[in-house]
């Protein structure tokens, strides 16, 4: 549930910049492009909020980010000495910065299930209220027959409404006001009303409805929603009066006008109505609207796509940074103090795997070097939860690194890579080697170097005097 919460956390942040780039751009692209481009360009602000993306960024660089644990002297047991030194030193120490971000760290798992509770309330209680909505709506209104809505369009009359409005993407009804309205007006409404049906507008506003809930704490998305409004009826208006000629524009306009109001329109729901402070923009949408060309039209859809590859990329690069010091995070090392003993903890400080230890070391790949005290000349590889991951034991081993760890294979000093069986990955022997990382690993034989793939093939040769040669000729294929 952390991680979820971070991931969504950083999803607002990266939506919220995207959308402050449309902001700052608008002047620009509002004399590059159409209202409808207007319109849809926030559904890719709305997917990069809702949809959490990561890359492993590590797996981006090639380099030795592993500590070589080779021999068991060689165990890394830092991590243990500085959390040990950190809890003695927390016992009396003052309030400080990072004892603040210690503890919001400890306890943000309290606010992941505030944020999930507040957000599922938020859209439950929206969800609630349009389905009394209708249901109100429904129970005092009436049935008429109305050729020109269509077959799949059941037209209502509702004497408390006071502009046509659309509820219901699935199984639309147009609600009419009970007041008469000339053949112009009637044949603007319908056309208006329509086609948010088409482009199914509803659905677009439940979209940001279900955003606004998971991103209830913040503002940005309620700025973001009153766009996608505003944008909403201007391009429907665009969309509408591209078509018609200029007398047809003006009685449209003037439908619109005449249903020009102070307050604001019925969520979930789509209207011809307006407020005042939307009618200027929606009255030069009619005025300069026009059939596109297909190129203009594929040049914007393109623009569109290029915003939404760059936001996603970022979204995901920075959760390939950012999220795994959070989330999922594998038992934390520690150090026993009575027992002289290591032992390991997760995020919440909980105690997950006994001190049990006399040597230990962090996970990777959920897999952690150990030594116990009844055998301290031999490592073993153990589990999150504290078994063993095989049985195979070894005086001299490395950490897991794509999925491969770097051992002693013989009497000779002879290296080779074990898999997460604990069986031997290759009969490939060498004078030395390093661990993988990125899907490739640094050999040695005959006192020369080169590079072997997972699958154990041969992606430089052993023909190079030095390590850097090899990965300069690596970087080159």
């Amino acid at each position: 549930m952390t991680n979820i919460f971070l991931a969504y956390l950083l999803t607002g942040l990266i939506g919220t910049l995207s959308a402050c780039v449309l902001f700052f751009m608008k002047p620009l692209t509002k004399k590059c492009f159409s209202a409808s481009w207007h319109y849809y360009v926030w559904l890719v602000v709305l997917i990069i909020m809702l949809v959490p993306l990561r890359v492993d960024v590590n797996s981006f660089t090639f380099k030795d980010n592993e500590v070589v644990h080779l021999s068991t002297e060689e165990l890394s047991e830092s991590a243990a000495i500085a959390v040990t030194e950190n809890n003695n030193a927390e016992q009396n120490a003052p309030l400080t910065f990072d004892g603040f971000s210690h503890a919001l760290e400890k306890n943000l798992h309290l606010f992941a299930y505030v944020w999930l509770f507040i957000a599922a309330a938020v859209f439950v209680q929206k969800a609630v209220r349009y389905r009394f909505f209708i249901k109100n709506v429904l129970k005092n209104s009436y049935p008429i027959n109305l050729d020109e809505a269509g077959e799949n369009i059941e037209v209502r009359i509702m004497d408390k409404a006071e502009s046509p409005f659309v509820i219901r993407s699935i199984n639309p009804i147009l609600v009419l006001p009970d007041k008469s309205l000339t053949a112009c007006q009637m044949k603007n409404v319908l056309a208006h009303e329509i086609m948010h049906i088409k482009r199914k507008d509803i659905l677009y506003k439940w979209l940001v409805t279900a955003c606004k809930a998971v991103h209830w704490f913040n503002p940005f998305m309620y700025l973001i929603a009153r766009e996608i409004d505003k944008a909403c009826e201007i391009s429907c208006d665009e969309a509408v009066a591209k078509s018609m000629n200029k007398n047809e524009k003006k009685s449209y306009a003037e439908t619109i006008m005449s249903f020009a109001f102070e307050k604001g329109t019925m969520p979930l729901t789509t209207s011809i109505a307006t407020s005042k402070k939307v009618l200027r923009n929606r009255l030069v949408a009619i005025k300069n609207s026009k059939r596109g060309s297909k190129i203009k039209g594929a040049f914007s859809a393109l623009v569109v796509l290029l915003f939404l590859m760059v936001f996603s990329m970022v979204s995901a690069f920075a959760g390939g940074l950012l999220l795994p010091l959070y989330g999922n995070k594998a038992p934390t090392l520690y150090f026993d103090d009575e027992q002289a003993l290591y032992g390991y903890k997760d995020n919440e400080g909980n105690v997950v795997i006994e001190p049990q230890y006399l040597k230990a070391g962090d996970f990777y790949e959920d897999a952690a070097l150990v030594i116990l005290p009844e055998n301290p000349k031999v490592l073993r590889f153990i589990k999150p939860d504290g078994t063993y991951l095989f049985e195979k034991e070894f005086s001299a081993v490395n950490n897991f690194n794509s999925g491969y760890a770097l051992a002693v294979a013989n009497d000779n000093g002879e290296y080779s890579y074990i898999n997460k069986k604990g069986e031997w990955a290759t009969d490939l022997l060498f004078e030395a080697a390093e661990n993988f990382c990125a899907g490739f690993a640094l050999v040695q034989t005959d006192d020369k170097w080169g590079v072997v793939d997972t699958n154990f093939n041969f992606k430089v040769p052993c023909k190079y005097d030095n390590k850097d040669e090899a990965l300069e000729k690596l970087n080159l294929n």
